[in-house]
């Protein structure tokens, strides 16, 4: 039997801030500039609307769609590889070694390794 994995995103609960990058944009947390992360397809729609200089506050920002969605999306396990090795419930040596996510809409896998 295999064991499901689950998120407990601290962006979600404040226990980790959020950070900015080299390149202006807002991010969750600092562990999302990652190479991994920021070459993930849905996390790429959130950095579409990041750019800081492109807003008049912060909290326009995560006021977007995109934000919301990116949230949402969290809240149903379904996110980009630094969520995954930041914010796993129950974190484990296995889960560090190869990450396997499975997007529960449409059962997609994807196996990641952490390097």
């Amino acid at each position: 039997m295999t064991e499901k994995a689950e998120l407990d995103p601290m962006c979600l609960k404040g226990t980790i801030a959020a950070a900015v990058t080299n390149r202006g944009e807002l991010i969750p947390c600092c562990r999302c500039d990652d190479p991994h992360t920021i070459k993930d397809s849905e996390f790429a729609k959130l950095l579409s609307v990041s750019k800081i200089s492109d807003y008049d506050s912060i909290e326009e920002i995560a006021q977007t769609k995109e934000w919301k969605d990116f949230e949402n999306n969290l809240r149903n396990n379904i996110a980009p590889p630094a969520c995954w090795w930041t914010c796993i419930k129950n974190k484990e040596e296995k889960y560090y070694q190869t990450l396997t996510i499975i997007n529960p809409e449409n059962q997609e896998q994807k196996h990641i390794e952490r390097r």
